[in-house]
């Protein structure tokens, strides 16, 4: 989950909002609009009718790895207070667990993979790449040594790049089309069947 905003100051909101800077601290004196830890107020709650006191509702909190909703609710009421009413919670704890029921099935259809899984996969590719592309210099020394034409070394060095990438190629999945392509990566994160 993204940290806390930073926010604007009093000044800011005030002029984005397009009133008097004394309305807007009044307005968080009374305690109908609410500031952040550091004094500055979520641009957020311009999109509210702040005036009225109805506040945009921010994220529960930072959840740790391993926690639950229900955990971070709970650590939020002791850290900062009950922030919402009733009726605001649990509009927002059903958001958050439509959003996880999303997600979970976004996770199973492969439309999403784990950043793990990605960075795995990437820096196994770049190693072949950098594997293939090193080898270069070894393979060619010896015969462009014994070279005096500038474009015949140029050729020979152009000639092992493409046979490096061409054999690379050939690893590669053989996709005629980026729908073959994508459905090709789907495959390698799609989770395996859940044992039962």
């Amino acid at each position: 989950m993204s940290a806390s905003p930073e926010g604007i100051s009093i000044r800011e909101f005030a002029r984005r909002a397009g009133c008097d800077d004394q309305v807007v601290r009044r307005k968080v004196k009374s305690g109908h609009l609410p500031a952040l830890s550091n004094g500055k107020l979520d641009p957020a709650h311009l999109e509210v009718d702040w005036r009225s006191g109805v506040s945009a509702p921010g994220p529960i909190a930072d959840i740790a790895d391993g926690e639950t909703i229900e955990d971070a609710a709970a650590r939020t009421i002791i850290e900062k207070g009950a922030v919402w009413s009733k009726a605001e919670a649990e509009r927002v704890k059903e958001n958050y667990a439509a959003l996880l029921k999303q997600l979970d099935y976004d996770r199973e259809s492969g439309l999403v993979a784990e950043i793990d899984d990605v960075v795995v996969l990437i820096a196994s590719e770049y190693a072949l790449v950098r594997n293939k592309l090193s080898n270069i210099g070894s393979r060619v020394a010896p015969r462009i040594a014994v070279m005096n034409s500038a474009e015949a070394i140029k050729a020979m060095i152009d000639a092992e790049v493409v046979l490096a990438l061409t054999e690379l190629t050939a690893d590669a999945p053989r996709s005629t089309s980026y729908a073959e392509l994508r459905e090709s990566v789907c495959e390698r994160f799609r989770p395996s069947p859940k044992q039962g």
